[in-house]
């Protein structure tokens, strides 16, 4: 039902659902009265301490609404809607150090893919405040015209004229899109579906986003991948596997499909056909843990019980999100962007093994070497 639940542990791995006074009746450890959406929660490092926690999320249809509170526990909604327009899914959301604003990633349905089915996006906003409402510049027709060529969007433009006379319409391109499926990589009637994008706090320059990979089997092509999507196949709509993007700026992505970040297929125990992160990083030590939902279901289930789900906990070691591999067989060459650092040692993160090697030059930018301190001066690593 959408309500907002809070559980509580003092190691992050052992949580339990506290009973807080003036929750509903039923709902012991729920926050927020009635439905919260699908919210994106932050700490706001600019806000007062009454309002520091931040929740946004779409409401119903009617719109993206901004929540506050000083602890996480008490919550007051802000009765103007930040976006007059409706954004289905989860709202991604946070405060954008580098930038000096606050970053959001909606969810538009406007465009479609090669067969004219829904294809899910996200447009990318920044705004210097929360409080709403956001500044929204609408598009006219003739602008809708123009992005259709490279955007391929729906019938009714502009998007935010649809859904009827009562209730807002949906974001459309009336803010850059930023995350779509790749045309002629990704297979098609494929979304790109929950961005979960984050400024990474441990190094600068750094976005890091951990997309839903929803591959359909409605509406598909061929028929022999669509035909998987039928009830008496006892599916779903298809399955979700999470992929892992990085960033200089938020706004230019690139994606690492494979190895994939989490996929489907056999996680302690459950036969898992849905992954989604959850939102956010947290360090402890040189370990990074992260969270995720995964269920047994597939999209839109066909089944008629409900599948086995649970909230996950991921463990890496920090910052080794992408690695180059060099194969075993051959020498293999990366050169760094330029860069300039302060003190007397310039620390690797590198695994050889017992048998392989790696070396490490320094050369000008012109590419010559710098006498000295070229790779064949450098003992073995």
């Amino acid at each position: 039902e959408d309500r907002l639940g809070v559980w509580t542990s003092r190691d992050g791995v052992h949580f339990e659902a506290p009973k807080l006074t003036g929750a509903e009746p039923g709902y012991a450890n729920t926050v927020t009265a009635g439905s919260a959406g699908t919210p994106a929660i932050f700490i706001d490092p600019l806000a007062p301490p009454a309002e520091r926690w931040k929740l946004v999320s779409g409401d119903e249809g009617r719109g993206i609404f901004v929540h506050t509170s000083p602890d996480g526990l008490a919550w007051k909604k802000l009765p103007t809607a930040a976006v007059s327009a409706a954004s289905a899914s989860q709202t991604n959301m946070f405060y954008d150090d580098q930038r000096g604003q606050y970053v959001a990633y909606l969810r538009t349905d406007i465009g479609r893919n090669a067969y004219g089915r829904t294809e899910r996006r996200f447009v990318m906003a920044t705004v210097d405040s929360v409080r709403p409402p956001w500044p929204f510049s609408p598009k006219n027709q003739a602008d809708y015209d123009r992005e259709t060529a490279s955007l391929r969007l729906g019938a009714i433009k502009p998007w935010y004229l649809d859904n009827g006379p009562l209730t807002p319409g949906g974001v459309g391109i009336e803010w850059p899109t930023v995350f779509r499926p790749t045309e002629g990589f990704d297979q098609t009637a494929t979304d790109m579906y929950v961005p979960k994008a984050v400024k990474y706090p441990f190094a600068p320059d750094a976005y890091l986003a951990f997309p839903c990979i929803y591959y359909h089997y409605e509406g598909a092509q061929p028929a022999t991948r669509a035909v998987l999507g039928e009830r008496e196949r006892d599916r779903g709509s298809g399955p979700i596997e999470t992929q892992l993007m990085t960033s200089r700026d938020g706004v230019t992505w690139k994606r690492y499909p494979r190895p994939v970040w989490m996929g489907v297929g056999l996680i302690d125990g459950l036969d898992v056909h849905q992954t989604y992160m959850a939102q956010g990083i947290i360090r402890r030590g040189d370990e990074i843990w992260m969270y995720s939902f995964n269920t047994e279901e597939y999209h839109s289930s066909a089944r008629k019980k409900v599948d086995r789900r649970g909230i996950f906990r991921t463990v890496q070691r920090l910052d080794r999100f992408v690695a180059a591999e060099a194969p075993y067989d051959r020498a293999a060459t990366m050169i760094s962007r330029p860069l300039t650092f302060t003190g007397r040692r310039l620390v690797l993160n590198v695994d050889t093994g017992a048998s392989g090697f790696v070396q490490v030059g320094f050369q000008r930018p012109d590419g010559t070497p710098v006498s000295g301190f070229a790779v064949d001066d450098c003992v073995y690593v």
